[in-house]
C-alpha cells in the first residue's frame, strides 16, 4: 500500500518536472539555434573566401599569361627588322630587305598566333609616327577565321589611352588595360566584346620608340567563369570606380553604353548596422539590397594584376533569409535529437540504477576470478623460470667437465702415444661425444618445449644432406650385414632453403633408429617432392625390415622417454628422445611426421616439410660457402712444385701446378672461361722460356688488373735484385726459398685480402689441423672460468697456438687485470656462469666502467637456451662458444676477432715444440732435418725423391765445371744455379744454397769476378752432400737410423687412415684432400690403375661423394 505523504509529494513533483523539461526544451533550442548559425557563418564564409581565392588566382593567371604571348610576339625576328628600314631610309642594311618584305612575315607570324590563341580577336603593329597609325593588323571576321584587312582600313589610335600609356612607358613593359568593351571606327563592337588589351613599346637601334604591339584578348569567357557558382552565392566584379564588369543581371558594362546615370556597387548595397545583426551572425560583413530590402552576406577580394591604377574587386553574396532557413532546419534537428538523447539517457539511468547491485555482485566475482587466475599464471611463471634454470644449471653441471674430458683427449691426441694409448684415447673421445649427444637431445627436447627453439633459413643440397646422414650410419649397418639404399626422386630440387641442422638431426634420429632395430635385411632412405602451393613439399621415408613397432604401441611412441616397451630400452639401449625431438621439431618446420609399421616385418618412418625454394642471393652464399681456396703453383723444378702443392693441399686448398709461364698463362685464361677463377697464384720467378714477372704481366694486359688473381713471386735469391726489375710491383708479395707452411699461408692470405679484401676467404678454407702450425701467435689472451680444470685444458690449447695466456677465475681479477694498461691483451675468453662476479655483470663493467669498447670478449656458455647466449651478446660479448667447444673452432673465432680488432691478417708461425709424428727421421749431418720434416709434412718419399732428383741433375756439377765465357752461357749457367739454389733449400741444405745463389748473384754481373775457387767450393760440398745422403736415397734403401723404418710409398694402406679417410669424405670436410695425399702411394698400389685415377680426379675435384662410392665400391671387389 502507497503512504499518503508519498502520494502528495508524487502529484506536487509533476507540474514542477514538466516546467523544468519544458524550461529545459527551450532553452536548448535557443542554443542550437545560435551554434547552428555561428557553424552556418563560419561554413558559408570560408566557403566564399575559398571560391574568392580560387577566381582570383585564375583571373592572375590569365593575366601573366596575355602577358607572355604579347611579350613573345613583340621579340619576334621582324621586330626589329621593320626597326630597321624605318630606320634606314625604307632598307633593311643587314639584308636589304624593305618594309614590305617585313611586314608580309610579320603578317603571316601573327596570323599564325591568332590561329593557335582562340582568345585572341586582333594583334595589331602601331607605329609612333602618323598620329598611331596600324602598320600591321591581322584579326578575326566575322565567323571567327583570322584574316588580314586591307591597309585602307587601318586606323589612327594615336588618342587611344592603351597606345598613349604604351608609348610612356620605357620599351619592354607590358601593359594591361582596363576590361572594357571593344571598339572598331569609335563605335562599340555589336555583340558586346569583353576586351582587355595588352601592349608593349618597341624600340630601334637607337633606344628610341618606334612603335607599339598590341594584343586584344576576348575576356567574356573568363568573366563567365568568374561568375559561375553552384549554390546560392551570386558573384559580381567591379573596377575602380565600383562599376559593374561582371554582374549576375544585365548591368555590366552600362557605364560604357547607357545614356543616363547607372548604378554602381556602392550605389545598390548598405551595411547593415551591428544592432540589425541576427545571433551568431556578429562576425560577418551584412549588406542590404537597396532595391529589395533583402540582407547579403558578403565577402570581397582586392585583385591587382591589371596594375597600379587599375584595381578590381571580386564581390560575393549569399541571401541571409535562405541562410537563416537552414539554420532553423538545422537547430530544429539538433533540437530533436539532443532532447531525444537527454530522455533516453533518463531511461537508461533509471534502468541502470535498477541493475548496478547485480553488477556490483558480478564485478566481485570476476574479480576474484581475476585474481585467482593471476596467481595461477604467476605460479606458471615461476615453474616455467624454475624449469630454465634448470636447465641452464644442469647444462653447466654436465657441460663443464665434459668440455674438460673433450679437451683432454684432444690435448693427448696431438702428442706422441703409443698404439694402445691411442685407441684409448679415441674411445674416450667417442665415449664423451656419445654423452654429449644424449645431454643434447635432453636439452633440445627441453628447448623446443619452452619455445627456444630457433629455426635457421639457410640453402643447403638435399642430396648432400641425406647421403651425408646415410653414410654416417652406413659403417654400423654393415657389420650387421644390411643394405644401405638412398633413392632420391628426379623431382627433388638441388637446393632448397630452411634448417638443415634440424633435419640432419631428424634423419640421423631416424636412420639409427633403423639400424638399431633391424637384424638383418635392410634400410632405404627415399626423397621425394612436389609443389604445394608456392613452395616445395619435401618427403623424407625412412624404411627398415626391422622389428616392427605394435600398433598399440605406435600412439605412443613419439612420447619423450618412450619406447615400445621396457624390453626395447634393455634390449637395445637409448633414452627414447630421438622420435620425441623429430615430432616436435616437424611440427615447428609446420610439417608432419607419420609411421607405417608391421611387427615382425619392419617400418616406414615419413617426414613431410614444406620448404622455399632459394632466391639469387641466397643461392650466390649457399655457392660461395662451399668454394675452396684455388691455388696454382707456376714453378719449373717439378720437386719443388710438388713440395709446394703438398703443403698447400694439407692447408686444405685446392692447388694445381703448371711448369712455366706459357702454360700458367693458358691455365688461369681456361679456369675464368670455364667460371672457375683462381684465388692466387704462386709463381716461380726464374722458369725458363717465360719468367714468372712477364707471366704476370702478359697475364694482366689479358684479363685486367682487376680480374687478376692475388699473386706471390718466389725467389731463391735476396729480394733486392727482383724488386729493381720492370713490373716488380705486379705480384702482391714476395716469398724466398725454402718455403715453409706457416710461411705460405701468410703470404698467401696477406695477398689474398689485399687483392679481393676478404678478410676471412683464406681462413674459412683453411683446415687447422694440419702441417705443425702455430694459429695465434704473438697474441695475449684472457682466459676465465670458475673450473680450473677448464682452464688448465683450454690454456694449453692455446699455449700450443702459440698464445700468451693469462687465467683467472671469476670477473672481479678480469676487471683488476684489465685496467692494467700494459697488460695489451687481443682477446678475452669469459664463462657466463661463476662466483662472485659473473660474465654477464664483467663484460658490462669492461665496456662502461673501463671503456674497452674494441676489445674483443668472448663468451663460454654451457647454457642450453639460446636466449641464454642473446642475453651475452646483448651485455656486450662479440661472440660467443659453446662448451664442449671444438679447438679449431676456438682458434677460427679468436683468430677473426683478434684480426678484426688489429686491422690486420694475423701471421702464423710454425710449431716449434714436440709432435707425434708416425715416423721418425734421421738426423743427416749438414741437413736442417726438423724443419724439412715440418716442411715437407713428413712425406718422407717426397724428401728422398727430391735428394735424388737433385743428385741426378746436378751431378755434373761435382766436378766444378770451368767458369764460363760469354754472356748467353754465363746466364744459363745462372739459371741453374738459382734451380740448384732452391732445391737445396727445400732439402734443408743450407750450406749449399748459399753457395749455389753466391755464385749467381757474381754470374749476373755485367763483369763478374773470377769464379774457379767458388765454383771448387760448391763442387766440394755437392760431393759431401752424396756421400751423407747415398744411405738414405738409395731406390733400395729402407734404413733411416738404428731401429726404425722410413716410410715406404707402396706399403699397405693404413686401415686407421682409410677410415678417417672415409669419415672426412662423408661429412664434406677440407681434411680429406690431405689424408688422401697421405695414402694416396699405397693406394695407387693397391686399387685398379682406373679407379685411382678416377678417386684422384674425384677428391680433386671436391666430389666427396663420388669419391667415397669409388673407395666403397673398390673394398667390394675381390682382391682389395
Amino acid at each position: 500500500m502507497v503512504e499518503p505523504g508519498r502520494t502528495l509529494r508524487s502529484r506536487a513533483a509533476w507540474p514542477l518536472a514538466i516546467m523544468a523539461a519544458a524550461a529545459f526544451s527551450f532553452g536548448t533550442y535557443w542554443y542550437a539555434q545560435v551554434q547552428s548559425g555561428r557553424s552556418f557563418f563560419n561554413a558559408i564564409s570560408f566557403q566564399q573566401q575559398s571560391q574568392l581565392a580560387l577566381k582570383a588566382t585564375v583571373f592572375d593567371r590569365e593575366i601573366s599569361h596575355l602577358k607572355r604571348m604579347t611579350e613573345f610576339l613583340a621579340s619576334v625576328p621582324p621586330v626589329p627588322g621593320i626597326a630597321r628600314v624605318l630606320l634606314h631610309g625604307g632598307v633593311d642594311p643587314v639584308n636589304g630587305e624593305t618594309f614590305s618584305v617585313w611586314k608580309n612575315r610579320l603578317d603571316q607570324i601573327y596570323l599564325g598566333f591568332l590561329r593557335a590563341e582562340p582568345r585572341v580577336f586582333q594583334a595589331r603593329f602601331i607605329g609612333t609616327a602618323s598620329d598611331g597609325l596600324e602598320l600591321i593588323r591581322v584579326e578575326r571576321d566575322a565567323s571567327g577565321t583570322p584574316r588580314i584587312p586591307a591597309e585602307d582600313s587601318f586606323q589612327h589610335k594615336g588618342d587611344r589611352p592603351y597606345f598613349i600609356e604604351a608609348i610612356a612607358a620605357p620599351p619592354g613593359t607590358l601593359v594591361v588595360s582596363e576590361i572594357e568593351l571593344n571598339r572598331e571606327h569609335g563605335r562599340l563592337e555589336e555583340p558586346h566584346r569583353p576586351t582587355v588589351r595588352v601592349s608593349t613599346p618597341v624600340a630601334n637601334a637607337r633606344g628610341e620608340t618606334f612603335a607599339v604591339v598590341v594584343v586584344n584578348y576576348e575576356f567574356g569567357a573568363l568573366l563567365d567563369e568568374l561568375g559561375r557558382s553552384d549554390d546560392a552565392t551570386r558573384y559580381f566584379l567591379t573596377n575602380g570606380h565600383g562599376h559593374y564588369l561582371l554582374h549576375p543581371g544585365a548591368a555590366a558594362f552600362q557605364h560604357e553604353y547607357a545614356p543616363g546615370p547607372v548604378s554602381g556597387w556602392q550605389g545598390d548595397f548598405a551595411f547593415l548596422t551591428p544592432a540589425e545583426y541576427p545571433a551568431g551572425f556578429e562576425g560577418a560583413r551584412l549588406m542590404r539590397a537597396r532595391d529589395t530590402d533583402r540582407i547579403f552576406i558578403v565577402d570581397s577580394r582586392r585583385i591587382y594584376s591589371l596594375g597600379d591604377g587599375k584595381p578590381l574587386t571580386l564581390h560575393a553574396i549569399y541571401p541571409l533569409d535562405q541562410a537563416l532557413g537552414e539554420i532553423r532546419h538545422n537547430a530544429w534537428s539538433d533540437f530533436l535529437l539532443v532532447n531525444a538523447t537527454a530522455y533516453l539517457l533518463i531511461a537508461v539511468i533509471a534502468w541502470l540504477s535498477s541493475r548496478m547491485a547485480a553488477l556490483q555482485r558480478e564485478a566481485r566475482l570476476q574479480l576474484a576470478l581475476k585474481e585467482s587466475m593471476e596467481r595461477a599464471r604467476d605460479a606458471a611463471e615461476q615453474a616455467n623460470a624454475a624449469k630454465s634454470q634448470f636447465l641452464a644449471n644442469m647444462s653447466h653441471e654436465i657441460r663443464t667437465p665434459l668440455n674438460a674430458v673433450l679437451g683432454l683427449g684432444h690435448l693427448l691426441g696431438i702428442g706422441p702415444l703409443s698404439g694402445e694409448q691411442r685407441d684409448y684415447v679415441t674411445k674416450i673421445q667417442s665415449a664423451g661425444k656419445t654423452l654429449l649427444g644424449i645431454v643434447n637431445d635432453v636439452l633440445d627436447l627441453s628447448k623446443i618445449e619452452a619455445g627456444e627453439l630457433v629455426l635457421e633459413q639457410i640453402p643447403f643440397s638435399v642430396g648432400n644432406l641425406c647421403r651425408e646422414s646415410l653414410r654416417i650410419v652406413s659403417e654400423q649397418a654393415r657389420e650387421k650385414g644390411l643394405t644401405v639404399d638412398l633413392n632420391i626422386a628426379t623431382t627433388v630440387p638441388d637446393i632448397l632453403v630452411g634448417d638443415a641442422t634440424r633435419l640432419r638431426q631428424m634423419l640421423l634420429n631416424l636412420l639409427t633408429n633403423a639400424v638399431k632395430f633391424t637384424a638383418s635385411g635392410g634400410i632405404t632412405l627415399r626423397a621425394t617432392a612436389s609443389r604445394h602451393e608456392h613452395r616445395i613439399l619435401l618427403r623424407l621415408e625412412v624404411e627398415d625390415s626391422g622389428i616392427g613397432i605394435p600398433a598399440a604401441a605406435q600412439e605412443r611412441l613419439f612420447a619423450p622417454f618412450v619406447q615400445a616397451d621396457e624390453s626395447t630400452t634393455r634390449r637395445f639401449g637409448g633414452s627414447g628422445l630421438g622420435l620425441a625431438i623429430v615430432r616436435q621439431t616437424v611440427e615447428q618446420m609446420d610439417g608432419r611426421v607419420s609411421l607405417e609399421s608391421t611387427e615382425g616385418v619392419g617400418s616406414t618412418f615419413r617426414v613431410e616439410l614444406p620448404l622455399d625454394l632459394p632466391d639469387t642471393d641466397q643461392l650466390a652464399v649457399f655457392e660461395s660457402g662451399i668454394r675452396r681456396l684455388e691455388v696454382v703453383v707456376a714453378e719449373d723444378d717439378a720437386d719443388q712444385r710438388e713440395a709446394l702443392i703438398a703443403m698447400a693441399t694439407s692447408l686444405g686448398w685446392h692447388a694445381e701446378g703448371v711448369a712455366d709461364g706459357e702454360a700458367l698463362i693458358d691455365h688461369v685464361l681456361g679456369r675464368d672461361a670455364s667460371q672457375q677463377p683462381v684465388d692466387c697464384l704462386v709463381v716461380d720467378w726464374r722458369m725458363p722460356g717465360l719468367d714468372g714477372l712477364t707471366a704476370l704481366d702478359r697475364l694482366r694486359t689479358r684479363i685486367g688488373t682487376d680480374q687478376l688473381p692475388a699473386a706471390i713471386l718466389i725467389t731463391a735469391q735476396d729480394t733486392e735484385a727482383l724488386e729493381a726489375e720492370p713490373n716488380a710491383d705486379l705480384p702482391d708479395s714476395i716469398m724466398v726459398k725454402p718455403v715453409d707452411s706457416s710461411t705460405l699461408f701468410n703470404q698467401v692470405n696477406s695477398a689474398v685480402v689485399k687483392r679481393a679484401d676478404l678478410q676471412d676467404r683464406v681462413l674459412e678454407g683453411t683446415c687447422l689441423g694440419a702441417n705443425h702450425i702455430q694459429w695465434l701467435p704473438g697474441t695475449r689472451v684472457l682466459l676465465v672460468d670458475d673450473s680450473v680444470l677448464n682452464l688448465d685444458v683450454a690454456r694449453r690449447i692455446l699455449e700450443r697456438q702459440g698464445a700468451e695466456v693469462r687465467t683467472c677465475t671469476n670477473g672481479q681479477e678480469v676487471l683488476e687485470l684489465l685496467d692494467q694498461p700494459e697488460q695489451g691483451f687481443d682477446a678475452v675468453l669469459l664463462d657466463v656462469q661463476m662466483p662472485i662476479m659473473d660474465g654477464i655483470a664483467t663484460v658490462r663493467a669492461i665496456r662502461n666502467q673501463l671503456c674497452l669498447e674494441q676489445l674483443p670478449v668472448i663468451a663460454l656458455t654451457a647454457g642450453a637456451l639460446s636466449s641464454e647466449r642473446q642475453r651475452a651478446l646483448a651485455a656486450g660479448m662479440n661472440d660467443y662458444l659453446t662448451k664442449p667447444f671444438e679447438p679449431d673452432q676456438m682458434v677460427r673465432t679468436l683468430r677473426r676477432h683478434i684480426e678484426l680488432a688489429r686491422g690486420t691478417a694475423l701471421p702464423v708461425t710454425q710449431y716449434a715444440g714436440e709432435t707425434a709424428p708416425a715416423t721418425h727421421w734421421p738426423a743427416i749431418p749438414g741437413l736442417r732435418m726438423r724443419e724439412v720434416e715440418t716442411r715437407l709434412d713428413g712425406d718422407w718419399a717426397l724428401f728422398r725423391s727430391t735428394c735424388r732428383s737433385l743428385l741426378r741433375e746436378f751431378a755434373d756439377l761435382r766436378a766444378a765445371p770451368p767458369p764460363a765465357s760469354d754472356a748467353p752461357t754465363r746466364q744459363a749457367f745462372a739459371d741453374r744455379l738459382h734451380k740448384l739454389a732452391g732445391n737445396a733449400g727445400l732439402i734443408g741444405a743450407e750450406a749449399l744454397q748459399q753457395q749455389a745463389r753466391s755464385v749467381e748473384l757474381q754470374l749476373r754481373q755485367a763483369d763478374p769476378a773470377p769464379l774457379v775457387a767458388p765454383l771448387d767450393e760448391l763442387a766440394r760440398t755437392l760431393r759431401d752432400l752424396e756421400t751423407r745422403l747415398h744411405p738414405y736415397v738409395e731406390e733400395d734403401a729402407r734404413a733411416t737410423r738404428p731401429g726404425t723404418n722410413a716410410p715406404d710409398p707402396v706399403a699397405a694402406v693404413d686401415e686407421e687412415a682409410l677410415t678417417q679417410l672415409r669419415d672426412d669424405l662423408a661429412a664434406h670436410r677440407l681434411t680429406a684432400v690431405a689424408t688422401f695425399e697421405t695414402l694416396a702411394p699405397g693406394l695407387e698400389a693397391t686399387l685398379a690403375s682406373a679407379d685411382f685415377a678416377a678417386l684422384d680426379a674425384a677428391i680433386r675435384a671436391l666430389h666427396f661423394d663420388q669419391a667415397l662410392d669409388i673407395i666403397e665400391s673398390s673394398r667390394a671387389s675381390p682382391g682389395t
